[in-house]
C-alpha cells in the first residue's frame, strides 16, 4: 500500500504561542500531533519533546518539515532485521515474508513498539519538568496521538494519551477510533464505537510528564483503499462538528482537507492552537 500525507500547527485567533506540535514522517511511517500545556514555554517544551523523543524511537534520517504533502517510501528496518518481513526488493511484493505471522504478529509488535516509544516520551517529559530536584516543579505536559503505519502493512497501529484524536473516514462513514482521557471517554475504554459526538473537557485524566509512569492506549486498526485518517489536537476536533469533518474529509487532496478543516476552525473562533496530521491509503 501506499500514503499520502500533509501536516500543519496553526496559533489560532486567540493564545499568544503555540503550545502544539506536528510529527509528519512518512520515510519512518511515523505521524503525530502532541498538545502541550503548564504555561507557554512549558506546554511548548512538552509537546516538543514528545515528537522528538518519539521521532528518535523510530529513525534519525528523515528531515519532513509541517506543511508538506508527502507519499511513503520504505519500511522499517527494525522489523527486517527481526526477521518478520522482507523490504520489497527482497520479496517482490512488499508482504511479510511468512504469510502466518505478517497482520497480528506484525500489527501487536508494531502496537508494543509505539507503546514503549511513548512512555519513554512520558519519562523525558517527566525528568524535565523535575530536573532542579526542587520542592517545586514545571507544570509540565502534553497529550499525544501517534500512529505508525507502512507501505507492507495491511493495519495501522496508533498510541494516545489525553484528548487529542484519530479519526478515521472510509466508504463515506467517520469513526472516531480514541477515547480521550476525560471523564467521558473513560466508558468508552473497553468498549466500542466511540461516539462521534463525545464532548470535549479542559479536565484530563491522563497526559504525558505529569507523573513518572503513564497509561498508554493503544491498538491497530486495518486499512482499506480510499481510507483518510485525521490526527488532530482539540482545537480543531473541539470546534468542528463530525458532519463537518466527514464532509471535508471526502473531497479533496490531503492538503486541502487539512487547509478546509483549519479555516473552520478559525471561523468558529480559533480559540486554541489547531493542529492536523491527514493521512490517507491510496492503494
Amino acid at each position: 500500500m501506499r500514503f499520502e500525507s500533509w501536516s500543519k500547527s496553526d496559533v489560532g485567533l486567540v493564545r499568544e504561542s503555540n503550545q502544539d506540535h506536528v510529527g509528519c514522517f512518512p520515510d519512518l511511517g511515523l505521524y503525530i500531533v502532541a498538545d502541550g500545556m503548564g504555561g507557554h514555554a512549558d506546554g511548548e517544551i512538552a509537546s516538543g519533546l514528545a515528537v522528538d523523543s518519539l521521532r528518535e524511537a523510530y529513525d534519525h534520517e528523515d528531515d519532513t518539515q509541517p506543511g508538506r504533502t508527502q507519499t511513503s517510501t520504505r519500511p522499517l528496518s527494525w522489523l527486517a532485521r527481526l526477521g518478520l518481513v522482507r523490504t520489497p526488493a527482497a520479496t517482490g511484493s512488499g508482504r511479510s515474508a511468512s504469510g502466518s505471522r505478517s497482520d497480528a504478529e506484525l500489527a501487536r509488535r508494531e502496537v508494543e513498539r509505539l507503546v514503549s516509544a511513548v512512555e519513554e516520551a512520558n519519562r523525558r517529559i517527566f525528568e524535565r519538568g523535575h530536573r532542579d530536584g526542587g520542592a517545586v516543579v514545571r507544570a509540565m505536559g502534553t497529550t499525544v496521538i501517534a500512529v505508525v503505519v507502512h507501505e507492507w502493512s495491511r493495519r495501522l497501529a496508533w498510541a494516545h494519551v489525553g484528548d487529542s484524536r484519530l479519526y478515521r473516514l472510509r466508504a463515506g462513514e467517520l469513526m472516531l477510533l480514541t477515547a480521550d482521557h476525560t471523564r467521558f471517554g473513560e466508558p468508552y475504554r473497553d468498549k466500542r464505537p466511540v461516539p462521534l459526538d463525545l464532548p470535549h473537557t479542559n479536565q484530563l485524566t491522563s497526559a504525558l510528564g505529569v507523573a513518572p509512569n503513564v497509561g498508554v492506549e493503544a491498538g491497530s486498526t486495518d486499512l482499506a483503499g480510499g481510507d483518510v485518517y485525521l490526527l488532530s489536537s482539540d482545537g480543531v476536533s473541539g470546534l468542528v462538528p463530525p458532519e463537518q469533518l466527514a464532509e471535508v474529509m471526502t473531497r479533496g487532496t490531503v492538503a486541502e482537507i487539512g487547509e478546509e478543516l483549519l479555516r473552520r476552525a478559525m471561523a468558529k473562533g480559533g480559540t486554541d492552537n489547531a493542529s492536523v496530521v491527514v493521512l490517507r491509503v491510496l492503494a
